[in-house]
């Protein structure tokens, strides 16, 4: 009888995480967070399983390189806001930490500067990428993401970042 008990208490457990883990993916906002999730575990399966469209493609044909920055940018990713549906259409920001993003720029490009040899010359390049990627991470730091539902599931169709307005 006891056994019977823990077994049910262990099956309602586990019905009820399969039944939140469901929930959240079944919102545009639990989409965006299990993209992140899994491109920061480096699980392409999981990223495509949540993906169409344009989206998916851009991660069907990744390049090499492009493939090593996805997990460093999946653990970067901070968080989703302004959740916006509209029948079966809906967008959302995501937003990542510009300081991560601009490591795992730095470093893709230290490569490139461990071919430059002259000390001076290397100094001067380091200042310049990173004052370089510090500006880019800024501005991919909070995404556009776009969204359609599918088989009453919600998919990212496109993600860009969001233009920043020029004030004067």
């Amino acid at each position: 009888m006891h056994r019977r008990k823990i077994l049910v208490i262990v099956m309602s457990l586990a019905l009820s995480l399969g039944l939140a883990a469901t929930a959240l993916a079944g919102s545009p906002s639990g989409t965006v967070k299990a993209y992140f999730a899994a491109a920061a575990k480096g699980d392409f399966e999981g990223v495509k399983k949540v993906t169409t469209g344009k989206a998916r493609m851009n991660i069907e044909k990744a390049s090499p390189q492009s493939k090593k920055i996805i997990p460093g940018m999946g653990a970067a990713f901070t968080g989703v806001t302004d959740e916006k549906i509209t029948g079966d259409k809906a967008t959302a920001i995501a937003h990542l930490d510009p300081a991560k993003v601009a490591k795992v720029m730095w470093d893709m490009g230290q490569a490139s500067l461990a071919k430059i040899k002259d000390p001076k010359q290397r100094a001067q390049a380091e200042k310049m990428l990173k004052g370089m990627f510090a500006s880019m991470a800024k501005k991919i730091s909070k995404l556009k993401v776009d969204l359609v539902k599918k088989g009453g599931a919600w998919l990212i169709s496109n993600a860009e970042p969001v233009k920043v307005k020029k004030t004067k």
